[in-house]
């Protein structure tokens, strides 16, 4: 489509000589004045067609300039979340790690969220649970996933990308302690960020599974329906 523009900007105005010329013959020089008009007429034909590719070259290095600027913003937003990713795999696995290692040691109540169900929460369980993770340092927690949430949403980062490599892992770590998180957001205006993005993932995990449901009982169906056809098919006896 840019480039049917450019052609069609460069035929209108490679096509305005030829106009004058229709009109200069029409209109036909006094006796006296052909050879000024001849020398005038010769440098508007020229000048004409300094425009006409001078415009084409201009409009074309705005083009250029316009896939330019999208290819870079597009390897910054890939760099981007390159980095929040290893961030992920790196500072918060072992944060994470750290802190299910002392909640074990300290026996502290389990949730049982999963990406599947987040089950009702137990108020009395919930309290238990915040005054032992605070003994824990579970801030810790919470930072690194607040501050990957935030740079995923941020929009200078890709993440369509980042939710390919991540999307489950996250979604995992944050359903696991989802009924601490949400009391934060709901209580202390904390984990804004956190429960944006698990909403957005944890959705669309759930309808990717739900795609890949459906395609498992479809080809379920195709083999069933195939199997049946060749249970008929040996069942009919043979005409001699």
């Amino acid at each position: 489509m840019k480039k049917l523009t450019v052609v069609l900007i460069l035929v209108g105005l490679l096509t305005l000589p030829i106009t004058s010329l229709a009109e200069g013959n029409a209109n036909p020089p006094k006796p006296g004045n052909e050879e000024n008009i001849s020398i005038w007429t010769y440098f508007y034909y020229v000048s004409c067609m300094i425009i006409a590719v001078a415009a084409t070259i201009g409009i074309w290095q705005l083009f250029i300039m316009k896939h330019d600027i999208k290819t870079r913003n597009r390897r910054a937003a890939m760099e981007n979340s390159i980095k929040l990713i290893e961030r992920f795999n790196d500072k918060f696995v072992k944060v994470s790690d750290e802190f299910y290692k002392s909640e074990k040691k300290e026996n502290m109540p389990e949730y049982k969220g999963t990406i599947e169900k987040l089950p009702a929460i137990d108020i009395d369980v919930l309290l238990k649970r915040l005054k032992i993770s605070g003994n824990l340092q579970f801030h810790k927690y919470i930072n690194e996933l607040e501050i990957i949430a935030a740079g995923i949403l941020s929009g200078l980062s890709d993440e369509g990308f980042a939710f390919k490599i991540i999307g489950k892992s996250y979604c995992h770590s944050v359903a696991r302690y989802y009924d601490m998180f949400k009391a934060w957001r709901d209580y202390q205006g904390e984990c804004g960020c956190i429960m944006e993005l698990f909403d957005i993932w944890n959705k669309r995990l759930k309808k990717e599974e739900l795609i890949l449901k459906k395609k498992k009982l479809s080809d379920k169906q195709k083999e069933i329906a195939n199997d049946m056809q060749t249970l008929i098919d040996k069942s009919i006896p043979t005409i001699k």
